[in-house]
């Protein structure tokens, strides 16, 4: 999960799944758009929402390969978390 700021509410954090996300625009706000079709305005920028997903997503990765018992997992980690053109931010 994912930790957004609704536009209305900056102080409160709500939690995201990922995996849910279908778009992130800005209209100049942004708007992450759901596969369910539901809409949420967000404080942070597209470009922030991005780094949070590849954070999240470099997370589970690593994690998953942590648990193996393959001498080459740290490599493996590395090579997986290098996104092409770097950070979305």
């Amino acid at each position: 999960m994912i930790a957004l700021h609704r536009l209305a509410q900056p102080d409160h954090e709500f939690f995201l799944n990922p995996d849910l996300i279908q778009m992130v625009e800005a209209n100049p706000d942004t708007v992450v758009t759901l596969t369910n079709g539901t809409r949420h305005l967000v404080a942070e920028t597209p470009a922030q929402v991005a780094d949070l997903v590849a954070q999240w997503r470099g997370g589970v990765l690593t994690r998953a390969i942590a648990v193996s018992n393959d001498p080459k997992a740290g490599e493996s980690v590395g090579t997986v978390l290098q996104f092409p053109g770097g950070s979305y931010s």
